[in-house]
């Protein structure tokens, strides 16, 4: 769970620690690439004093310092990245280097300012201090270095330097700069943990039994294949426990008090099981497997089996209790080189615990190998597992995308997070536009005509599209073009700024400092745009600023080095941009898939239990007529008696599989109830009225027996048997929880009135 410290969230402890870790582990290869643009920066900084500009455009020092500004912290860079041998220190080594650029620029710019030689920009000092956004730092440590640098930036020029009226502007636009995107990062650092949170929480849940709490079988696969795979380098033996009788104690007490006699097992496990290398899952059903050491393997997991009945769990007569058989392995006497490990380990333990039910139960029975993989019974090649493609983000250096249509479900969203931080920055520039519109002639004390064009320019260019890009994200109508209409107001707000530029300046006006554009902008990196539209927009843009400052100005080391210092920028904030895109998408992406996990059978991959009671109620609600159908699969104990569990689960696929495809014609829902049980809702909408109804259900109960999965009766293949309740009401929603669990009972009622008269039929329950 997030936790919130005053302002920056948190995790507990332990969770913290870990995602610092990971954290800090794709931080450095994001350092790594800095280095390299800055080390390509550095060089062309050198190249360009010596081979542009000439010898005579930099005093005697600043060669020596843009030197010591480039050599010390590209080696510190390296050193903060992926191949470093100092990676504890990583992020303390990047933020050095990145100080000590700043030192350097500025102390270049101060020394050569007060010899009257404008040669650094104050855009390059701060353009360096950026880059700290995008090497994943702690946020705490990236706020306050980043404020803690500009804080340095701005003493320095206000303290060490002359204060006019154009370097008083320059300081805002390039606090802004500066600013903003630092409360874009809390943002995006809150993503982050919010998508690492939810795929630590997608793992957990895809590898936890829902019911136990316990390792589920996806969990036990992955341990099974990392013990068997070690072969007899880990000294390890594989039990499996079954419940004794299990199938009639739920049909004594029922399936609620069923699970609760296997959440009491599980949680008895869990608590025993806590040697170091153990492991403990619920495997199928009743059945759980247990991993321990060699050495004590038979003693530990007898106790473990008795220990089931130490719990005294009432079987029904009282003098019986719950008890457990167990089927032992030990992984010496494995065959390394056979391709069936894990499968054919488990089917060891399996023919064990069998052997100790044939025996009697309430005992352990170890396996006396080695396995003769061909003694597995085969698998029935009419079964076929039922899976379906997950969602994929798709990737590119030009775009972010699903497929449709969760497409335009995440853009719904993400649209709707980016339309108040759209509203904001243009609510921003409004009072920026108004201020200048008050204050620019007394502040900057400049003659009537150059204060008629900024005016001009303000109300004629740089207002209206001020405008149009707040109406554009406010008004509900508008929502389809938000995003457009902002990056087409950007567009506009740039051109006039620069227009502005270019006939003020040649006149000595200053009016429009070059950050002013390059803070407008940089806002498009942080305010939710689709990466797909923002790209084009960031190179267009800067392209239009770089190339009419380059075009209508003279070429000297400070503007070269201004505009080089945009394009890195421009290429930093998309990339921040890119990343905020992408974690918002994992984020999104996960929560769905973490919603759907839990309303998904994870075997079958039809609804569970908790959607299938959501769904009936919604039915219920909509519908007047119609029916609730339970089907149990004939004979399941005893296919996976011969077969194995391995098999039986892949029958239990087919059979999900099948009743999927028929439900699409009588237009049913179909879920897992749980074991070898399902469900169906049938509409008497979408079936015709009552006839329909039972039609439809007689269709559903048949499909299984139309997969033809062989059994254990040579010729014969396996069936179901089916219980129907229906109903005929006007919804009313005070009834719909009484009328879903009577439906339950008298579909549950006929269901055992089939299996009484024979199985494989289909019984209606009296209205």
């Amino acid at each position: 769970m997030l936790t919130r410290r005053p302002l920056l969230p948190t995790f507990p402890d332990v969770e913290e620690r870990q995602f610092r870790i990971d954290q800090d582990l794709e931080g450095r290869s994001y350092r790594s690439e800095i280095w390299i643009i800055l080390l390509c920066g550095g060089a062309f900084i050198l190249a360009f004093q010596s081979y542009i500009v000439g010898g005579d455009a930099l005093p005697s020092f600043g060669g020596v310092v843009f030197f010591a500004a480039v050599a010390l912290p590209m080696i510190l860079r390296w050193l903060a990245g992926a191949q470093s041998p100092v990676r504890k220190w990583s992020a303390q080594l990047f933020i050095i280097a990145v100080y000590i650029d700043i030192a350097s620029l500025m102390t270049v710019r101060v020394l050569t300012t007060r010899q009257g030689i404008d040669v650094i920009p104050l855009v390059l000092p701060i353009g360096v201090l950026l880059t700290l956004l995008v090497v994943q730092l702690r946020l705490s440590i990236l706020v306050a270095t980043l404020l803690g640098g500009l804080v340095v930036i701005v003493t320095a020029e206000l303290w060490l330097l002359d204060i006019t009226s154009n370097r008083l502007f320059d300081l805002v636009a390039g606090s802004a700069v500066v600013v903003v995107p630092v409360a874009a990062a809390v943002g995006l650092d809150r993503a982050n943990r919010q998508a690492w949170k939810s795929e630590r929480d997608l793992y957990r849940l895809t590898r936890t039994d829902t019911l136990t709490g316990l390792p589920n079988r996806r969990a036990l696969a992955e341990r099974m294949s990392a013990v068997v795979g070690a072969g007899r380098g880990e000294a390890m033996a594989v039990a499996i426990i079954d419940i004794d009788f299990f199938k009639r104690y739920n049909d004594t007490f029922g399936h609620p008090a069923g699970d609760a006699c296997l959440r009491r097992i599980g949680a008895y496990l869990d608590r025993e099981v806590i040697r170091p290398g153990e492991f403990v899952a619920r495997f199928a059903g009743e059945e759980f497997v247990v991993l321990v050491g060699d050495d004590d393997a038979v003693d530990r997991v007898e106790g473990l089996r008795s220990g089931i009945g130490g719990l005294a769990i009432p079987a029904g007569d009282p003098s019986r209790v719950v008890t457990a058989s167990a089927g032992l392995i030990r992984l010496d006497g494995f065959d390394d080189d056979s391709p069936h490990g894990v499968d054919a380990t488990l089917a060891a333990a399996d023919a064990a615990l069998y052997a100790a039910k044939r025996a009697g139960r309430d005992r352990l029975t170890v396996f006396d190998g080695p396995i003769d993989v061909r003694a597995i019974p085969e698998r029935p090649r009419a079964i076929r597992r039922n899976t379906d493609a997950e969602p994929v983000l798709h990737t590119s250096w030009r775009q972010l995308w699903f497929d449709a249509p969760l497409e335009m479900l995440f853009r719904e969203q993400f649209d709707e997070f980016g339309r108040p931080l759209r509203r904001y920055i243009m609510s921003g520039l409004l009072a920026v536009v108004v201020l200048i519109f008050l204050f620019q002639k007394p502040l900057l004390k400049i003659p009537d005509e150059a204060d008629a064009i900024g005016r001009f320019t303000l109300v004629v260019g740089i207002t209206p599209a001020v405008l149009a890009g707040l109406l554009g994200n406010t008004l509900e109508k508008l929502r389809p073009w938000s995003e457009a209409i902002y990056v087409a107001a950007v567009g506009v707000v740039i051109t006039a700024q620069m227009v502005e530029r270019i006939v003020q300046l040649p006149r000595g006006y200053d009016v429009v400092p070059i950050l002013m554009p390059i803070a407008v902008v940089l806002s498009l990196c942080v305010i939710q745009i689709r990466f797909a539209m923002l790209l084009p927009s960031m190179i267009g843009y800067t392209a239009l600023i770089a190339g009419l400052e380059v075009a209508a100005f003279p070429l000297t080391v400070n503007r070269v080095l201004t505009v080089g210092m945009l394009v890195l920028m421009a290429a930093v904030a998309t990339r921040f941009s890119y990343r905020v895109e992408k974690s918002r998408r994992l984020s999104w992406l996960r929560s769905r898939q973490l919603d759907l996990i839990s309303r998904t059978d994870p075997l079958t991959g039809l609804p569970n239990r908790r959607e299938f009671d959501s769904e009936l109620r919604s039915v219920l609600m909509a519908e007047k007529s119609g029916g609730l159908l339970i089907l149990d699969v004939d004979d399941f104990k005893a296919f996976n008696d011969h077969f194995g569990h391995l098999a039986g689960d892949d029958c239990l696929c087919a059979v999900g599989a099948g009743l999927a495809a028929v439900s699409k014609s009588s237009h049913a829902v179909v879920a897992r109830l749980g074991g070898e049980e399902f469900a169906a809702i049938l509409r008497g909408s979408k079936s015709g009225g009552g006839a329909g109804v039972v039609d439809a259900a007689e269709s559903i109960c048949a499909a299984i027996a139309r997969l033809g999965i062989p059994t254990t009766r040579p010729g014969a293949v396996l069936t179901a048997s089916g219980g129907l309740a229906k109903w005929h009401w006007d919804p009313d929603h005070d009834a719909v929880e009484e009328t879903a669990d009577m439906l339950m009972a008298r579909a549950d009622e006929a269901l055992y009135a089939a299996k009484r008269g024979g199985r494989n039929r289909m019984m209606v329950a009296q209205e």
